[in-house]
């Protein structure tokens, strides 16, 4: 592709991303429902920034779980290290935004050229990036907040490497396929593995003793590459590391498995269908779908049928990826699918068998090399057509996704402004914490706006990556304030416990906060208001006001 024709496709990737995320990039906004997991990952790409301008590295921070800290692994780390030259001079918040935008613009311009390399030049290469950018997958994904799971591009990306590679055999083409494939693993450790097993299936089947020593080349570079992080967020968790902030266990794993279970219908089911209802069943405001869209799966069938054994390796593995995808184990209907007492293990079931370590909890990640596929579909199916088929097409894919899948459009979006009195916490010398309560609203993620708020105040907070009671640091004060936990359907109201000395519990406090926030808003949502405002008030005395802030300055 000359340098005209990547001027010209950048500049109209970037205009479909503008359209895709708006009002994002003209609000002054973050990018995300502020239910969700925007927060923490916007938080991440401050953590970074902070950490470095202190001349540490982005492994142990004191800033969460305080006053000790501890070691803890940002799942964006590419995200994060992209932004940092624009986190320092526009802030944050602007570099956060940028990061996603861009991530729309590499998915449509990596499908794109995926499709060139694959059908030759043509305006029907178009097609193909539009209809990979405008995916609902990507869409409700970014609406979620989870900011690794937008670098959705290295996928077709590793896939246009690996053509070119079995292709021509060359060894330039095998080392920017292991480039790829490593960093793609770095992006995110899902789509590392869903490239890793298609074009590892693709290269078994079309065995060839003159690529071996060439792929052998593009393996080693990508390991070499993508281990030193795997490593080092293997060895972040916790028991690994006595110090690491995020702990897992196989309980959660399972807990989790169920939470994110995949219904073989989402590829196909147009509207707003949930393989979980995650705000019935769980109180959040999740959005998951892997919906192909009813024009790309007419497209793919037509090119399939139309070109016939060509795209069979193509053909194959799709349904591997749409296989993994749903997980260890069938779900249909919102419960497991059992033959008796025993539930259907999938292929990836079989794997997790062999393989007890491999915890996959967000399986539908895995089907992202479908996407990708279904994407070059799309631009194959319209080889030759004019560019008004192509046209109608392409919009036919974007109206689709906009009105017709469970992704929401207009995105949602989270306000970045910080009360007033964050900005007099900063400025104080006081170096103990700052208490943000209440510390659960249900069993969304909104109270994770806690995070945004360190990103200005500066002071060690209690909580870890996610702003739960359970998450704290401070069991005694916890302990006193009794949170519910578990699903909605599960829950019980919150309460204050009496019994606890409550010399001990104010000791405890103005021994580790400077300040204690009460969040009136957050509070009648949680349920807690008045009770949580009048146990602070006989514990710490009257209240100070600012905004609609209560505070208590110890």
């Amino acid at each position: 592709m000359s340098r005209a024709e990547w001027s010209r496709a950048v500049v109209a990737y970037c205009g479909l991303a503008l359209f895709l995320c708006f009002p994002v990039p003209f609000s002054g906004e973050l990018l995300g429902h502020s239910d969700v997991d925007v927060w923490n990952h916007a938080w991440g790409y401050w953590y970074w920034l902070d950490s470095l301008s202190h001349g540490a590295l982005p492994w142990f921070t004191p800033m969460l779980k305080g006053p000790d800290g501890g070691v803890l692994y940002f799942v964006d780390p590419l995200g994060a290290l992209a932004a940092l030259p624009f986190s320092a001079i526009f802030g944050v918040s602007f570099a956060y935004n940028l990061v996603q935008l861009t991530r729309f613009v590499f998915a449509g311009l990596m499908s794109h050229m995926l499709c060139r390399e694959v059908t030759g030049r043509g305006p029907h290469c178009w097609a193909a990036g539009i209809a990979y950018a405008s995916s609902p997958y990507l869409l409700a994904e970014q609406s979620n907040g989870i900011s690794e799971v937008g670098a959705v591009g290295w996928i077709p990306l590793c896939l246009w490497m690996a053509v070119r590679a079995f292709r021509d055999n060359q060894r330039k083409d095998w080392v920017l396929l292991g480039l790829a494939q490593g960093l793609c693993s770095v992006a995110s450790f899902y789509y590392g593995l869903t490239t890793a097993l298609l074009i590892g299936g693709w290269w078994v089947c079309s065995f060839s003793k003159e690529r071996l020593k060439n792929s052998v080349l593009a393996g080693g570079i990508a390991f070499a590459l993508a281990a030193p992080f795997f490593f080092l967020f293997r060895a972040s968790l916790y028991p690994n590391h006595e110090q690491g902030i995020i702990r897992r266990s196989p309980e959660l794993n399972t807990n989790l498995m169920e939470h994110n279970a995949v219904d073989p219908r989402e590829y196909i089911m147009p509207g707003d269908f949930q393989s979980v209802d995650f705000w019935g069943l769980h109180g959040e405001r999740f959005v998951h779908t892997g919906y192909l869209r009813l024009t790309v799966i007419c497209l793919a069938v037509w090119v399939v049928w139309r070109v016939g054994r060509k795209t069979l390796p193509w053909v194959w593995m799709a349904v591997a990826s749409m296989v993994l995808g749903l997980g260890p184990v069938l779900w249909w209907a919102e419960d497991f699918v059992r033959l008796g007492n025993d539930v259907v293990l999938l292929p990836f079931g079989w794997i997790q068998k062999a393989i007890p370590q491999l915890a996959i909890t967000h399986p539908s990640r895995l089907s992202i090399g479908a996407q990708a596929i279904a994407a070059l579909f799309v631009g194959w199916a319209l080889v030759g057509r004019s560019r008004r088929v192509i046209g109608v097409c392409s919009a036919l894919l974007v109206v689709e996704t906009l009105f017709l899948s469970s992704a929401r459009w207009p995105m949602p979006t989270s306000s970045t402004k910080v009360p007033e009195l964050y900005f007099e916490i900063r400025d104080t010398e006081d170096q103990r914490g700052v208490l943000d309560l209440p510390a659960e609203v249900g069993t969304t993620m909104a109270s994770s706006r806690y995070f945004w708020y360190q990103t200005v105040h500066k002071k060690t907070v209690p909580y870890g990556p996610d702003v739960r009671a359970g998450s704290s640091s401070d069991a005694k004060t916890f302990r006193w304030l009794q949170h519910a936990t578990g699903p909605m359907r599960d829950r019980i109201p919150a309460m204050v416990d009496w019994s606890v000395n409550r010399d001990e519990i104010r000791r405890n406090i103005e021994a580790r906060y400077g300040w204690v926030i009460f969040h009136p808003d957050f509070a009648k949502r949680a349920g807690v208001d008045p009770l949580f405002r009048d146990a602070l008030i006989e514990l710490l005395g009257s209240p100070e006001e600012k905004g609609s802030l209560l505070y208590w300055r110890l």
